[in-house]
């Protein structure tokens, strides 16, 4: 514990010394259109997720028109 909050931990150095980087791959793509592509798939997929939780607040305190609201 002493160790971990004087030195910290050397495994990331140790790693570094063992493996050399390889700038050509990328977890993200290849290319800068795979780049571009996965971002705007992740987008879309949190602005899908934005609006339905935003329609499920709605619902749940009963702002949708002609809905009541849930009783608890």
């Amino acid at each position: 514990m002493a160790a971990a909050a004087l030195g910290g931990d050397r495994r990331p150095h140790l790693y570094g010394l063992v493996h050399t980087p390889e700038h050509r791959r990328s977890p993200f793509g290849v290319h800068d259109h795979a780049v571009i592509l996965l971002k705007a798939q992740l987008g879309s997929a949190l602005l899908g997720l934005a609006l339905i939780q935003l329609l499920l607040a709605l619902w749940m305190y009963g702002r949708l028109p002609d809905r009541a609201c849930v009783k608890m």
